[in-house]
C-alpha cells in the first residue's frame, strides 16, 4: 500500500510539473497566431549564387538579416497574387504577341 501511495503521489508531482500556470503576459494573443507572424523551421536547398547575394546585402550596415530579406522577398511575390507568374500579363499584350511573333519569323529566315 506504501508502494501505491508513494507511486500516486510521485505522479501527481509530475502531473503538476507539466501542467502550471502560465503568467498572463506570456498567453499568446490572437494576432499573435497569426500565419504572417508564425515562423516554422524548414530546411531547404537554394543556388549558392542567390545566399551569397542575400548575405551580401545582409552584411550592409542596417541591413535586415539574410533569412529575412529572402522571407520579404518570398512575401512580396506570394502577395503579388498572380500565382508566382511574373510574365503572366504578357499573354495578353498585343505589342509582345507581335515582337515574339517577328523574331519568330526572323529566326526561321536564318535557318
Amino acid at each position: 500500500m506504501k508502494k501505491e501511495k508513494a507511486k500516486r503521489s510521485s505522479e501527481s508531482r509530475q502531473t503538476n510539473r507539466r501542467f502550471r500556470r502560465v503568467a498572463p503576459d506570456r498567453v499568446a494573443r490572437p494576432e499573435d497566431m497569426r500565419p504572417s507572424n508564425t515562423k516554422v523551421r524548414v530546411t531547404m536547398y537554394l543556388d549558392l549564387d542567390v545566399l551569397n547575394y542575400s548575405k551580401e546585402r545582409a552584411a550592409a550596415a542596417n541591413a535586415a538579416p539574410y533569412q529575412t530579406q529572402i522571407n520579404s522577398e518570398l512575401r512580396r511575390i506570394m502577395e503579388r497574387n498572380d500565382n508566382g507568374a511574373p510574365y503572366s500579363s504578357l499573354v495578353n499584350d498585343d505589342r509582345f504577341i507581335a515582337a515574339i511573333a517577328e523574331r519568330v519569323q526572323e529566326h526561321r529566315r536564318r535557318r
